[in-house]
């Protein structure tokens, strides 16, 4: 070969090597059980990528959106909106520290702020049934962070940054 290259070992064919560690090859049912469990662990992740950088190219980052007039049919802010309730949205990412968000309290309607992790699960509501509509103040940080959080504010901890 050429300077700087090398060479592929052609001696025994790399299908006939035996090596005491190897395994035998997976059975199509198993390779294809194997698959869809990947398939199933990933997609939430890949989900939430996409979703976080089509709303970061839309409304930023780490900045609260919200609709001021009620959904019709054309709205696509989440799939199938409800027509008599404004939604907001926000992408935050807690990987330079943490957040906080400033609620007031709202006792004469029904309203909730759902945390997703990147998994798409919820680890936390504020709201009517969650905090029976009182506001406060609330750190959003990661299960790594390690600061103090401020007297009168509540730790909102999510177990992933984004």
């Amino acid at each position: 070969g050429s300077a700087g290259s090398r060479e592929l070992d052609r001696s025994t064919p790399t299908s006939k090597r035996e090596d005491a560690n190897s395994k035998p090859p997976l059975s199509p049912t198993a390779a294809t059980t194997l698959a869809t469990e990947a398939y199933l662990w990933g997609y939430p992740l890949v989900t939430s990528a996409r979703t976080f950088h089509k709303l970061e190219s839309v409304i930023g980052v780490n900045t609260l959106f919200w609709q001021e007039r009620l959904s019709d049919v054309s709205t696509r802010v989440i799939v199938a909106p409800n027509q008599d309730t404004l939604y907001s949205v926000a992408v935050l990412d807690l990987r330079d520290g943490p957040l906080l968000l400033t609620v007031p309290d709202v006792h004469d309607r029904y309203w909730t702020y759902q945390m997703l992790d990147s998994w798409t699960e919820a680890f936390a509501y504020i709201g009517t049934r969650a905090t029976r509509g009182n506001g406060g103040s609330f750190l959003l940080t990661t299960s790594t962070w390690h600061g103090t959080v401020p007297p009168g504010v509540t730790r909102v901890t999510s177990q992933t940054p984004q």
